[in-house]
């Protein structure tokens, strides 16, 4: 470089002057994760990529890595970027991570890198059942169960709710009970004669069919019920001291009545005529009238 210097008179003098540019060593100034990412739920110690440092205006490229923050999920082996536990994508589609990068000169410098959290389909969540209890001969729509749970994870999909069977009474019932929302109901009323012990089976199933299953027994509370109508038929009553009563009912009943026998009829006694001794009345002029007591009658 050249200069000069001029004072007031106008003498001038010229110069010649080196200047020495000392060389500092500068870090790298980029940072690139070379791989495709993870899927989201992979185990601990998945691969994510490998590290590359460039820019380094030296040329001697980095010589090691460190993680600024050991807990962020992720771990080095080497130049190598691995999980330490399995990560979400609905959480998170992207991650970044932050590094510290040493070049060979020791010059060091915090670059971050992004590791891209891949989606997969997911089974829908754990599903919870909870029996409530219900009366037999109920009207449709009683509340028999309630549904926790089931939700889809993954985005923009939706699980269904599904009735796979009800066995009652060993036979199959799946028609007499519908899903309502996080309820199931019944469509027609039960009878716990006939009905016992129902066990009901529901999954949730995701479009790809990913599903849950949960089961649980109902509690049918059995109803205080009218006896069934009477009808007696062909009733024969005898007037000895035992009874026989034949009915085509169901039922028995220990009712115990009283029959009473009347006593012949008197005629009437022609004048100088004299009545024999009745030898059923011991002799009596008259006979009184005689109780029968019925024993118990079987319908």
């Amino acid at each position: 470089m050249s200069v000069h210097a001029t004072d007031d008179s106008g003498l001038r003098v010229d110069a010649n002057l080196t200047i020495v540019v000392g060389v500092v060593n500068e870090p790298p100034r980029e940072l690139e994760l070379v791989g495709e990412g993870v899927v989201e739920n992979a185990p601990a110690g998945t691969v994510v990529g490998s590290l590359v440092a460039a820019g380094d205006p030296e040329g001697d490229g980095a010589v090691g890595f460190a993680l600024v923050d050991p807990n962020a999920g992720f771990a080095l082996m080497g130049d190598t970027l691995v999980t330490t536990a399995p990560l979400d994508h609905e959480a998170a589609a992207e991650r970044e991570v932050a590094l510290r990068v040493r070049d060979a000169g020791g010059a060091e410098v915090v670059l971050t890198v992004v590791v891209q959290v891949r989606d997969r389909n997911e089974p829908p969540d754990a599903l919870t059942l909870s029996a409530v209890p219900f009366a037999e001969s109920g009207a449709a729509g009683s509340e028999v169960a309630r549904i926790v749970g089931g939700a889809d994870p993954d985005s923009g999909d939706v699980a269904r709710l599904e009735i796979w069977s009800l066995v009652a009474g060993g036979r199959d019932a799946s028609a007499a009970v519908a899903v309502e929302g996080q309820r199931i109901i019944t469509t027609r009323p039960f009878d716990s004669e006939t009905e016992a012990a129902p066990m009901l089976t529901v999954a949730v199933v995701d479009r790809s069919g990913l599903e849950r299953v949960a089961r649980v027994a109902l509690v049918l509370l059995p109803v205080n019920e009218a006896p069934v109508a009477l009808t007696a038929t062909n009733l024969t009553v005898t007037r000895a001291s035992t009874a026989t009563t034949r009915s085509a009912g169901p039922c028995q009943t220990s009712d115990r009545r009283a029959l009473a026998e009347p006593s012949p009829p008197r005629r009437r006694r022609r004048s100088g005529s004299r009545r024999p001794p009745n030898s059923s009345c011991g002799g009596a002029s008259s006979c009184s009238t005689t109780a029968t007591t019925m024993p118990s009658a079987t319908c």
